[in-house]
């Protein structure tokens, strides 16, 4: 019961505000470093604080190698971002309590490190999608990472399954299975279980500053 009181308390909330019902979709609940948010297709600039609301195509950019952002989404879906020109931008996003089928998401994150946890979105059928520099990601509900090294694009599934395609083909993935990729028309690697040195690596890209 409080776990359904609290889903009507913020889908209340979100309908009972004006100023967010229609178009704010999450908040910083992390911040370190310098980052950057634009809004307005990049009419406007700010620097990001621990205060900014979050809405539909605003673009967040991570400035240096310190910069450090979560985003919680008001499904609780985050997104961890963090290093050098970073950027991520919410294109779709549709998280109705009353229309579960209706959910769905499109994030575009290019460079930097993350961290996504899949949150209230439907966990089937591909409905949360993150398009990356060389390809795409199609999520059922899952921990995931992604860093670059060596000019690739490395992804490791913690939890959960993912599918990882670009105009090369497409491979599917389990728990603890990473893959890379090279370019978008080259196919991703087959995946395999990764090894504790590559796990630890990926999830050092995004550990949280002191």
């Amino acid at each position: 019961m409080r776990f359904i009181y609290s889903l009507l308390s913020i889908f209340t909330f979100f309908i009972a505000s004006p100023a967010f019902a229609v178009d704010m979709i999450g908040h910083v609940s992390y911040l370190h470093g310098d980052v950057k948010i634009t809004r307005d297709n990049g009419a406007t600039s700010e620097t990001l604080t621990s205060e900014s609301k979050i809405h539909l195509n605003d673009t967040i950019l991570t400035v240096n190698d310190s910069s450090q952002v979560e985003i919680t989404f008001i499904d609780n879906t985050t997104i961890e971002l963090s290093g050098a020109d970073g950027s991520l931008v919410v294109d779709e996003y549709v998280y109705d309590v009353a229309s579960p089928e209706k959910n769905k998401a499109n994030y575009n994150i290019l460079k930097g490190s993350f961290k996504y946890v899949s949150g209230l979105l439907p966990k089937q059928n591909n409905n949360a999608q993150i398009n990356l520099d060389f390809g795409s990601i199609g999520i059922r509900g899952t921990t995931i990472f992604r860093a670059m090294k060596d000019h690739e694009c490395w992804i490791y599934v913690e939890e959960g399954q993912i599918d990882v395609f670009n105009d090369g083909g497409k491979v599917s993935l389990g728990e603890n299975d990473g893959t890379r990729m090279s370019a978008r028309d080259v196919a991703p690697h087959d995946p395999k279980p990764w090894g504790q040195k590559n796990i630890d690596w990926i999830k050092s890209t995004v550990a949280r500053s002191e």
